[in-house]
C-alpha cells in the first residue's frame, strides 16, 4: 500500500484525495480558480491538476526538467494535461504554479526538497504553462473544427489530424486521444505512428553532414607537403590550391601547403585570418604546418560568399 491508501484506511475516508494530503491542494485550487469542486467534469478536472502537480513538483526538485524525450517528455506531457484541464475550471492564464507553495506546506516534512526548491519549481512550471498556453487554446479550437466534420462525426480522428495537433500546437498523443474519448470518437494511432516514423526519419536525415565539394583550384605548382615540425618550430610556406566544402550556413576552407620562402603568403594568411576572427568567424589548424583548416560560419550567406572569394583572390593575386 502507497501513502495515500494508508492515509485513507487510517482516516476513515472513501477516496484518497478526501485525505489530508489532498485536502489543502483542492481547497487552494477552489481559492486560484474561484470554482467550487463538485461531482462530474470540474471534479475531475481538480484531482487531475492536484495529483499532477505533485508528481511534477517532486520529479522537478529532484532535478528533472521537461523537454521533448526521456523523462522530460514524461513531465511535459503531464503539465500540458493538467494545463488542458485547467480550460475546464475557465482558467486561460498560468496558475498551476501557484498551487505548489501548499504542496510544500503539506508535504515538506516528509520532503524537505520540496521547501528548498520551491521557488525553482515555480519557476519551471509557470514557464512551461506559458509557454503551452501560447498555442493551446488555438489548438482546441482546430481540434473542435475537426470532430465537427461528417468524417470525424462518424467514427474516429485521422492519423494526419493529430499528427498536426502534435506537431503544429504540442498536443501529445494521449491528450488528443482523451479529448477524443470525452468526444465519444476514436483515434488513428496507426496513421499517427507513421507520421511521426517519417517525421524521426526526416530528423535524422537532416542532421547527417553532407558536404558539397566544389572544384579544386590549383593556386601554384609544387611538391606535395613536407613535415618540417622534427627540425624547426616555425617555416614559410604557400598554397598549392584550396577546395571549399559547405553545410547550412558553415563554410569550410581547406589549403595544401608546402614549405617555400615566400614571405608575402605568411602575411597574406595572417591577414585574413585577423580579418575572420574580428568578423567573428572561428578557425581551426591542423598539424599546424602542412594543412590549415579554416571554418567560415556565418547566418549570412552574402557574407559567407564574400570571404571564401577574399581567400581564393588574395592568395592567386599574391602567388602569380
Amino acid at each position: 500500500m502507497g501513502l495515500e491508501r494508508i492515509c485513507r484506511v487510517l482516516q476513515a475516508v472513501d477516496s484518497n484525495y478526501s485525505t489530508d494530503l489532498f485536502t489543502p491542494i483542492l481547497a487552494e485550487i477552489s481559492e486560484v480558480t474561484g470554482q467550487k469542486d463538485s461531482p462530474g467534469e470540474v471534479g475531475v478536472a481538480f484531482r487531475v491538476i492536484a495529483d499532477h502537480l505533485r508528481s511534477l513538483s517532486f520529479a522537478i526538485a529532484d532535478g528533472a526538467f521537461p523537454s521533448n524525450e526521456g523523462r522530460g517528455y514524461v513531465l511535459r506531457r503531464m503539465l500540458r494535461r493538467a494545463t488542458r484541464y485547467g480550460r475546464v475550471l475557465n482558467m486561460h492564464e498560468p496558475f498551476i504554479y501557484k498551487l505548489v507553495p501548499v504542496l510544500a506546506e503539506v508535504m515538506g516534512d516528509a520532503f524537505p526538497e520540496i521547501q528548498k526548491q520551491q521557488k525553482h519549481v515555480q519557476n519551471v512550471i509557470k514557464a512551461e504553462e506559458t509557454s503551452f498556453g501560447l498555442t493551446l487554446d488555438r489548438g482546441l479550437e482546430i481540434f473542435d473544427k475537426m470532430v465537427s466534420t461528417p468524417e470525424t462525426k462518424k467514427a474516429i480522428l485521422s492519423g494526419e489530424d493529430a499528427f498536426k495537433l502534435y506537431d503544429t500546437y504540442g498536443f501529445p498523443l494521449d491528450l488528443t486521444r482523451l479529448m477524443c474519448e470525452e468526444r465519444g470518437i476514436g483515434t488513428d494511432e496507426n496513421a499517427f505512428e507513421k507520421l511521426m516514423q517519417q517525421q524521426r526519419t526526416r530528423a535524422r536525415e537532416a542532421g547527417k553532414f553532407k558536404a558539397t565539394l566544389d572544384e579544386w583550384t590549383e593556386i601554384s605548382a609544387g611538391p606535395d607537403s613536407k613535415f618540417v615540425g622534427y627540425d624547426v618550430f616555425r617555416t614559410e610556406s604557400k598554397s598549392a590550391g584550396s577546395v571549399s566544402m559547405s553545410r547550412g550556413n558553415c563554410s569550410l576552407f581547406w589549403m595544401s601547403l608546402h614549405s617555400t620562402q615566400n614571405p608575402e603568403v605568411k602575411s597574406v594568411i595572417t591577414e585574413l585570418l585577423s580579418k575572420m576572427l574580428k568578423s567573428g568567424m572561428w578557425l581551426m589548424c591542423r598539424n599546424k604546418v602542412t594543412q590549415l583548416f579554416i571554418f567560415v560560419k556565418s547566418k549570412v550567406p552574402k557574407l559567407k560568399k564574400t570571404l571564401r572569394n577574399l581567400l581564393r583572390n588574395s592568395l592567386r593575386t599574391t602567388l602569380r
